[in-house]
């Protein structure tokens, strides 16, 4: 039995009998998936204890500048279109584009934003392909691991994402803390 075949049965076991569960794991999509609450150890010290979301987009914690940083949004499944998109409900009235259709209209589900795939724009762009152009505000903003790059995390509709985008257009676009902006996420991107 492989680990992609055990993960469905620790899901519904979770949901079903409400009881709570432990799981050890290395892996970080494991991780998104499973997890309410995490615990982040290093060389056997606890970093942080907190919900999932609030551990993955803390930028003071390692998590937010590994390559693969990602924030999860908590959303319900709305609709399924016949373009093959599906249309997640966030919190706000605001809607979230996917390319997933397996999962049934009024189930709550989980959205694993990339940091690297979260665009920023001043003002709603026109004419481009990307879907999911969501208001979000810059709740803070760190220094990246590369020197070239800025971690941003927005603040969006009370959940928090996180954005990777270069020095360059972090300046050029002279953002700051508090500043609305518009978060731009591939529909095909989202997990």
């Amino acid at each position: 039995i492989s680990k992609a075949e055990i993960l469905p049965y620790i899901e519904t076991l979770h949901l079903n009998l409400a009881i709570p569960v432990i799981y050890v794991s290395h892996s970080i999509e494991e991780v998104c998936r499973l997890a309410d609450h995490m615990v982040l150890l290093e060389n056997g010290r606890v970093l942080a204890q907190d919900s999932l979301q609030a551990v993955l987009t803390r930028p003071d914690l390692p998590l937010a500048h590994y390559d693969n940083a990602a924030a999860v949004l908590c959303a319900t499944m709305l609709r399924h279109s016949a373009d093959h998109m599906s249309e997640l409900g966030l919190e706000g009235g605001q809607t979230l584009l996917i390319s997933r259709q397996n999962i049934m209209p009024g189930a709550q589900v989980r959205a694993r934003v990339l940091a690297r795939d979260v665009a920023i724009a001043l003002q709603v762009p026109q004419h481009i392909s990307v879907n999911n152009c969501l208001p979000a505000t810059i709740r803070d903003i760190s220094d990246d691991s590369h020197p070239g790059h800025v971690l941003l995390q927005l603040d969006l509709a009370g959940q928090t994402i996180l954005s990777r985008i270069s020095r360059r257009s972090f300046e050029r676009l002279a953002l700051a803390v508090g500043l609305r902006v518009f978060a731009l996420i591939k529909a095909i991107n989202l997990d």
